[in-house]
């Protein structure tokens, strides 16, 4: 049997995974309940339904956004990532107009407090 850290490192690479796909029916089932707080803006999608906009208003900015992990550590108490955001700016966003050139954002670790492998929220900031 697969331990408890490796359960919780399984679902968050297939919740990444899902995101870079655009999958996310998959994306969601990933969650206990889907959570994003990202951190440099402020910005709290809480539940599925503000999750589904927030997918939709990102992906619309950025149709080729992905993420490209970094690192990975497992604690007893949950999942630390570090990540590389990309994508090509071709969409309005937080009211910026689109510029049309491709960005990289590392994204310093983020956590996820996991209990049964499951990935409650995902919290973001940005360097």
């Amino acid at each position: 049997m697969a331990s408890l850290r490796s359960r919780r490192e399984a679902v968050v690479r297939e919740h990444m995974e899902a995101e870079n796909r655009h999958d996310f029916e998959t994306v969601i089932a990933t969650f206990d309940h889907p959570r994003y707080e990202l951190i440099a803006t402020g910005q709290v999608h809480d539940g599925e339904d503000e999750v589904r906009g927030y997918f939709a208003s990102s992906r619309g900015a950025f149709p080729d956004q992905r993420n490209e992990l970094v690192a990975m550590h497992s604690t007893d108490d949950g999942v630390w990532v570090e990540f590389d955001l990309l994508g090509t700016h071709d969409g309005a966003f937080l009211g910026f107009d689109p510029t049309g050139r491709t960005s990289a954002a590392g994204w310093p670790p983020s956590s996820s407090s996991t209990t049964n492998g499951s990935w409650p929220n995902a919290s973001t900031s940005t360097p």
